[in-house]
C-alpha cells in the first residue's frame, strides 16, 4: 500500500475509535465543525404566520450570531402549542430555540413592544 493510503486509513480508524466527542474537542478553531451551533439560541423577529394545525410559527428573524445564521424567514415548530393562541402576524417577538433530533424548536416566545 502507498504511504498516503495507510495514513488515511489510520486517521479514519483513529477518528472512529475516539468517537465524536473527542474529535470535536480536537477540531481546529477555524474549521466549520468547531463553529457548529451549541444547540440553543435566542433571536428576535416578526411573526409572519401562525399554523396552529401544524404547531408552527413563521418568523422573519434578525441574524442569530450564535448559530451563524443570517437574517431570514423560517417556520419553527413550538414546544408548547398553546403559545400560538397569543401570536398574530406582524407582532415583534423574542424567541428561544433549541436543537432537537428533528431540527430547531421554539421553546419560549415573548412579545416585544
Amino acid at each position: 500500500m502507498k504511504r498516503r493510503t495507510v495514513l488515511w486509513m489510520v486517521a479514519v480508524t483513529w477518528g472512529l475509535l475516539l468517537g465524536p466527542s473527542v474529535r470535536a474537542q480536537s477540531t481546529p478553531a477555524g474549521s466549520p465543525a468547531a463553529q457548529a451551533p451549541s444547540g440553543s439560541a435566542t433571536g428576535t423577529g416578526i411573526v409572519k404566520g401562525v399554523d396552529k394545525a401544524a404547531g408552527k410559527v413563521k418568523v422573519a428573524h434578525d441574524p442569530i450570531k450564535s448559530l451563524n445564521w443570517p437574517k431570514m424567514t423560517m417556520s419553527f415548530p413550538v414546544k408548547d402549542p398553546a403559545v400560538l393562541d397569543q401570536l398574530k402576524e406582524g407582532q415583534q417577538v423574542r424567541f428561544e430555540i433549541e436543537k432537537t433530533a428533528s431540527g430547531y424548536v421554539i421553546t419560549k416566545i415573548t412579545l416585544l413592544e
